[in-house]
Formats: structure tokens, C-alpha cells, sequence
């Protein structure tokens, strides 16, 4: 009986180990990946300062907290700040993010934002 006890005090002990070490290790790599994905999918350029990643905060859901976001247009809009977001904080689904398909995002928080919309003469 104690056996048990000890393995699966063990087993728990590595999951909180994971749960805290994963966002630390892999925090560049996430970094770099929210980047290029967000830079591929908008006709803007992103940029942001800190970075925070948590598995504890929305167990069993990843936490996001960026800070200082700019979005600066191209092409029509160049050198057009379009947005300043202070804080942006996401709630994103773990399995969804394992699966490697479509991720889901569950909630998006966005502090004191200043956003900038310009409409061409074309529409």
C-alpha cells in the first residue's frame, strides 16, 4: 500500500513539475510560433513586448498574457499603427492545441486598447 501511495505521489509531483516547466522551456518556441502565425494571417505587422504562458492559471486550458501588442499596417495602411492593446490575455484549449488542429480560442480579454480604423476611398 504505501508503495502505491509513493508512486502515485510521484506521478502528481510530475505533473506539477510539467505544468510549471513546460511554459519556461518552450516559452522562445511558443513566442516565435504566436509571432509567425498572427504576422501570416493578418495583411499587418505584430509585434509585442512580455510574454507570459500558464497551464496553472485555467487548468486544463493554456493562458496567455501578452503585453504591449502593436499592430502596424502595410501596404495602404504603412506605418499605420492600427492598434495598442496593453494587455491581451487568451484562455486557449489544451486538447486543441495537442491535436495540432484547429485551436480553440475559449476567451479573449483585451486591456485599455486604442484602435485605429481607416476606411480607403475604395471601400
Amino acid at each position: 500500500m504505501k508503495t502505491i501511495l509513493k508512486i502515485l505521489g510521484g506521478l502528481v509531483l510530475l505533473v506539477i513539475l510539467a505544468l510549471i516547466l513546460i511554459p519556461i522551456i518552450f516559452k522562445d518556441d511558443i513566442v516565435k510560433m504566436v509571432k509567425d502565425e498572427t504576422n501570416a494571417a493578418l495583411n499587418a505587422t505584430v509585434d509585442f513586448g512580455d510574454f507570459d504562458l500558464s497551464l496553472i492559471k485555467s487548468f486544463p486550458n493554456f493562458y496567455f498574457t501578452i503585453e504591449n501588442v502593436k499592430v502596424t499596417g502595410i501596404g495602404d495602411f504603412e506605418g499605420l499603427e492600427l492598434a495598442a492593446i496593453k494587455e491581451l490575455n487568451l484562455t486557449v484549449d489544451l486538447m486543441s492545441v495537442i491535436n495540432g488542429e484547429t485551436i480553440n480560442v475559449k476567451n479573449i480579454t483585451i486591456l485599455e486598447p486604442n484602435i485605429h480604423a481607416k476606411v480607403l476611398a475604395d471601400g
